[in-house]
């Protein structure tokens, strides 16, 4: 472990001691724990040197206090002799002030539904996803400063921000030019290119941009919702902000027989409009999301090779069935455009653009949950997923398994299976990460 790692790790454990005291100062109701996991990639051709990788985490949760000043959602992991897989996912760090019964104030990191379908398939046009596993991403909330106000059947919220976080990926090394293969989550970029008709390799150089050029950008929201818990409700929303996914220009340089691309990151702006409408009751709910997003064209310079956003509508019809102990849900994905061209003095020279808008599209999945006392001390909950996108010819196979045992342990067991075929698309390089997770839980 290098000196760099080391100081990565000591900054997570020292921001969580600071978040725990001030939790206790503000007498905020958070329940915490650790974890020990263990991860094995199972498909025979898997391609990685290592299969097998070890966890220690810890993650802190507000309880269930509605009218707590501070609320917090974390958890930090480390991978034990593979830092580039540690993480820290702040999924929600803010405070409240209460004006009255009917109105609010928040200000920090706040997770809210925007839109059923972008929250559904994790799209991450309204809030920020962790990407760390991109199989498997988890919503995180915006930052900035949120203002809600309640008239019966109605809610109001207003969102404004300075600053803007984007998603948050896997984590990569460089060296000497080439991506290193020590994250298998990472999918790395093409490494050769067809350069004035003669094909080489690939020196990468990423040009990193000024922190102060991402974070300082303003981002602005409204929703208005109607409806109670049950019955007929709808949601309208929209948004101002940066894309939470970056744009990525390069440029080539012949250098001898090797060409070296330039990277550029940057951020652009899109405009995010939402309507849900549906039903809710006691037996589940059915309804139906209209997302539509129009992406600003990214300012690159002419020299580079620039990726090019088409604006696009997604439809997501969803319905959910309570039996109990039984859920039942179906969901689908339906995307007018989401495909990313390219334009510039080399473009068309990779297969894919380096920018992504969706990773798959056109895609439906069935789940079914099942929880179940299956004595006084043993809670089980266990999930089953099936999903196809039929555009990026993606499947996957989700099953949750959770056994939760007061006293306070718990212990679960979760399979990931994949299969896509020899196309190259966004979802290509995740062919071979069939995955199963085995681990242990202590609640305090």
């Amino acid at each position: 472990m290098n000196i760099v790692s080391i100081w990565h790790n000591l900054s997570i454990f020292l921001f969580m001691l600071i978040v725990v005291t001030v939790a206790q100062s503000l007498h905020a109701e958070i329940n915490g724990q650790v974890e020990a996991y263990g991860l094995s990639f199972i498909s025979p051709d898997f391609d990685n040197n290592k299969k097998e990788f070890g966890f220690f985490g810890a993650s802190l949760l507000s309880h269930n206090a509605e009218k707590d000043t501070f609320k917090i959602n974390l958890r930090g992991e480390y991978a034990i002799g593979t830092p580039v897989l540690s993480t820290l996912n702040v999924r929600e760090l803010y405070f409240s002030y209460f004006i009255d019964e009917s109105s609010a104030i928040h200000v920090g990191r706040r997770k809210q539904l925007w839109s059923d379908v972008d929250e559904r398939w994790n799209l991450g046009f309204f809030q920020p996803e962790f990407r760390a596993n991109p199989l498997a991403p988890e919503t995180q909330g915006q930052t900035g400063i949120f203002y809600e106000n309640n008239k019966g059947d109605w809610k109001f919220t207003f969102y404004g921000s300075p600053v803007f976080i984007p998603d948050q990926g896997p984590n990569f090394e460089i060296k000497d030019g080439q991506f290193v293969a020590s994250n298998p989550y990472f999918a790395p970029p093409p490494q050769n290119i067809y350069f004035q008709s003669v094909l080489l390799p690939i020196d990468y150089n990423i040009q990193k941009p000024e922190i102060a050029d991402i974070v300082f950008q303003p981002s602005y929201g409204l929703q208005i919702h109607y409806g109670e818990k049950t019955g007929f409700y709808s949601l309208l929303s929209s948004m101002y902000k940066p894309a939470h996914q970056l744009a990525y220009g390069w440029k080539g340089v012949l250098v001898t027989d090797r060409v070296r691309v330039d990277v550029k990151p940057k951020t652009y702006y899109e405009k995010i409009y939402n309507w849900d409408i549906g039903y809710k009751d006691n037996w589940g709910d059915v309804g139906i999301s209209a997302l539509f997003v129009d992406a600003e064209k990214p300012d690159f310079e002419s020299v580079y090779n620039r990726p090019v956003y088409a604006s696009n509508l997604t439809l997501g019809p969803y319905i959910t069935y309570k039996m109990n102990p039984f859920t039942f849900e179906l969901a689908g994905l339906f995307n007018q455009d989401g495909d990313v061209a390219e334009e510039g003095p080399n473009s068309g020279q990779f297969k894919r653009s380096l920018s992504q808008m969706f990773l798959y599209r056109n895609a439906y999945y069935a789940q079914i949950t099942y929880k179940s006392l299956l004595t006084p001390q043993i809670k089980y909950k266990t999930t089953f997923q099936w999903l196809e996108a039929e555009k990026n010819i993606y499947k996957s196979v989700k099953w949750k398994n959770l056994v939760d045992i007061k006293g306070p342990w718990k212990f679960i067991f979760d399979l990931l299976l994949v299969e896509t075929n020899d196309e190259i698309t966004n979802v290509s390089s995740y062919r071979n990460l069939d995955q199963a997770w085995l681990g242990v839980i202590y609640v305090f």
